[in-house]
């Protein structure tokens, strides 16, 4: 069970705020992932790729490069855990999400489900030495 959230820019016209107080941020995301570490989420990918304690989370111009790739918005964020409780870290008023769809004007919808699933982690070699691995098909 988890939630997906889908950030994407604001795409009006609105004079009251300068463009790039419309458009998603890397810092945005960043807040959200830590938002949802914060309400119990144990494993999260952001448009495919897995979200692990070394993934970086930076600016690429109009884009965001998460764990060395480049990915545009809109951003869909899925997130295993309580639903209930990652659900209202990202809906709830005074969250951060709240405030980028009701100030900002950003998309952020949110939906829980049951049959999310996330993705392995891809990218820097990375070596644990706790954790087990298990492969897709595998329990």
């Amino acid at each position: 069970p988890g939630i997906m959230v889908r950030v994407s820019d604001n795409i009006s016209e609105d004079p009251e705020l300068d463009i790039m107080e419309r458009i998603v941020h890397d810092v945005d995301i960043v807040v959200l992932l830590n938002d949802l570490k914060a309400a119990g989420a144990e494993a999260i990918e952001v448009n495919g790729k897995r979200i692990i304690n070394i993934s970086e989370v930076v600016c690429a111009g109009p884009l965001i490069r998460v764990n060395g790739e480049v990915i545009p918005a809109p951003f869909v964020i899925i997130a295993i855990g309580d639903m209930d409780e990652l659900y209202d870290a990202v809906t709830e008023e005074g969250t951060y999400a709240y405030e980028l769809k009701n100030t900002y004007g950003m998309e952020v919808v949110a939906a829980q489900g049951y049959n999310l699933t996330v993705r392995e982690f891809r990218g820097i070699n990375y070596e644990t030495k706790y954790a087990e691995i298990i492969k897709e098909g595998e329990k």
